[in-house]
């Protein structure tokens, strides 16, 4: 009904402005949001009603265009970090559409450890302490590993080493969809980023290293459970995205 349709809308509004006030980078003063489209009537190619949801446009300002940093990993030997905590809330994951059995709770926003997130790794970009970095959405942990290494076509490069030795949920850790970043540090460089996380009491795990090897694995201890070819994962990664 209209009135459902309404009341889903301003809920998405108080849940935009709770954002704005909580994840804001600056002290005092609140993400602005200056543009935004909502359709209220829209229908799918199947007939299907589509829920209304509010979409925005963030524009950030970059102040040295020379510290920017892409999320496509083109060394090795250099260490991966995960921060952001993984959680088992599968509701509307890209992993749910293939598991139904899995649990249906929406993967929740912590507003207090994602602002405490953005800021430190805003603060390693503009520090230069790390090389590459991408945040976890879509896919989760997987899917970011993926694009790191897919960047760019054609410059299958750099493979993965990934150690979840101390990962005691395998799964969750790999599909789930709750906010977090995950990036790579030179080694001269990597005592000084533990340093600030611990400082900042940050959640990290070390997920292992980038490798010159054609191959993302995964293994707990020495024990090596799955491998994937990247020049392989390249070709279906392009033909899905073509």
């Amino acid at each position: 009904s209209i009135i459902l349709v309404f009341f889903d809308f301003e809920e998405g509004v108080k849940g935009i402005a709770d954002a704005c006030k909580a994840l804001s980078f600056i002290d005092n003063e609140d993400l602005p949001i200056v543009s935004g489209n909502v359709s209220f009537y829209n229908e799918s190619n199947q007939g299907r009603a589509v829920i209304p949801s509010p979409v925005i446009v963030a524009v950030g300002k970059i102040e040295d265009y020379k510290k920017v940093l892409t999320m496509q990993i083109r060394n090795a030997g250099e260490t991966l970090i995960l921060i952001g905590d993984r959680y088992s809330e599968f509701g509307g994951t890209q992993i749910r559409n293939v598991l139904k059995t899995i649990n249906n709770i929406a993967p929740q926003v912590r507003f207090k450890d994602e602002a405490k997130n953005n800021k430190q790794v805003h603060k390693l970009i503009s520090e230069r302490l790390i090389t590459a970095c991408h945040d976890i959405s879509m896919g989760g942990l997987w899917i970011a590993l993926l694009e790191m290494v897919l960047g760019e076509r054609g410059l299958y490069k750099i493979g993965l080493d990934i150690d979840l030795d101390e990962c005691m949920d395998v799964f969750t850790m790999l599909f789930s969809e709750n906010g977090g970043y995950v990036f790579s540090v030179k080694d001269e460089n990597l005592m000084k980023v533990q340093s600030i996380l611990d400082n900042e009491q940050i959640s990290y795990t070390n997920l292992g290293a980038t490798t010159s090897d054609n191959k993302i694995i995964f293994r707990k201890k020495d024990n090596i459970f799955a491998s994937f070819p990247i020049s392989k994962l390249g070709e279906i990664w392009n033909r899905k995205n073509l």
